[in-house]
């Protein structure tokens, strides 16, 4: 009965340091390799994406967005003065531009 017990603590023992000899040998390497692939994987999903925003359709897309904001902008400017004529001017051209 003791020497089963010895066994069994003795299987338990090796097991415990198998795993623990994989666990420092093996695993910074996995790591590794993981590491290395999500950057792989970042790399291209950025290749596509300069891809796609190089389009002439994303290009005049951006454009657009980019004139808008300026058009907004220059609303804003003229609501904050306190010329009368240029607030007119400006709602009419807010119904045209609507």
């Amino acid at each position: 009965m003791l020497n089963n017990f010895l066994n069994v603590c003795a299987l338990h023992i090796q097991k415990a340091y198998r795993g623990h000899k994989f666990r420092k040998n093996y695993l910074p390497s996995i790591k590794a390799e993981r590491k290395a692939e999500e950057r792989f994987r970042a790399f291209i999903r950025a290749w596509k994406v300069r891809k796609v925003m190089q389009t002439k359709e994303i290009f005049t897309m951006g454009q657009y967005i980019k004139d808008l904001t300026r058009v907004q902008e220059y609303f804003l400017y003229i609501e904050k003065c306190d010329n009368l004529m240029l607030l007119k001017q400006l709602k009419k051209d807010r119904r045209k531009a609507i």
